[in-house]
């Protein structure tokens, strides 16, 4: 599984990410990013400062902070020592006054909070996390799907086949389907513009 920042914040937002063992810990929200979004990477560290000597090959490391970074505060001087553990937290924005912008948990569930930027070591910034380009498009998505073989009664066709086959059934040509984010078109309209495997058969859809 791979997602942007963007979709893993909006996932764990107001989430306690635990780790495997079941702690809630700080370094449990990166753990969990690193297994969603960056494809994985195995790492071993008792703190959160212990994230910073490794010798990463999925990330880079640097003093300034971009979006979606992740600051590893040092655990020995400035802020959040935490008894030598340190601190791990994914870079919002700088507030400009010594403070930031941080994804973070523990204490509490992942929230974005105003955390304190001394004593950061650096930041680990991901090299292989999708964009938004690179994420498949809602017409790629929905040709999938109807590309899927399903089975009913024993026999086996695409799900756009099973749909077309109904036509004459519960489908209506100008019947009116509501989506999830409230928008609305008729049947035919939304069966010929999910792709172009599906538009070839416009004709058949202008008999629903």
């Amino acid at each position: 599984m791979t997602m942007t920042v963007e979709q893993f914040i909006n996932t764990y937002q107001g989430q306690a990410v635990l780790l495997p063992n079941g702690a809630l810990e700080c370094v449990g929200l990166f753990w969990r990013y690193n297994l969603d979004a960056n494809q994985g990477e195995p790492y071993s560290a008792w703190g959160a400062a212990d994230l910073w000597p490794i010798a990463w090959t999925t990330y880079t490391k640097a003093q300034t902070p971009t979006f979606g970074a992740w600051a590893i505060w040092s655990g020995t001087t400035g802020a959040l020592t935490n008894a030598g553990a340190g601190h791990v937290a994914m870079f919002i924005s700088d507030n400009g006054d010594g403070t930031g912008q941080f994804f973070s948990q523990n204490p509490g569930p992942a929230v974005i909070q105003t955390l304190p930027m001394a004593g950061i070591l650096g930041y680990l910034t991901a090299t292989n996390l999708p964009t938004e380009d690179t994420m498949p498009t809602a017409t790629e998505i929905a040709s999938a799907v109807w590309s899927q073989q399903i089975t009913i009664g024993g026999q086996t066709a695409r799900a756009l086949d099973w749909l077309v086959a109904m036509r004459n059934d519960q489908l209506k040509r100008n019947e009116t389907l509501t989506a999830a984010d409230g928008s609305t078109a008729r049947t035919v309209d939304i069966i010929a513009n999910v792709g172009a495997d599906v538009r070839a058969i416009k004709t058949v859809t202008d008999n629903l």
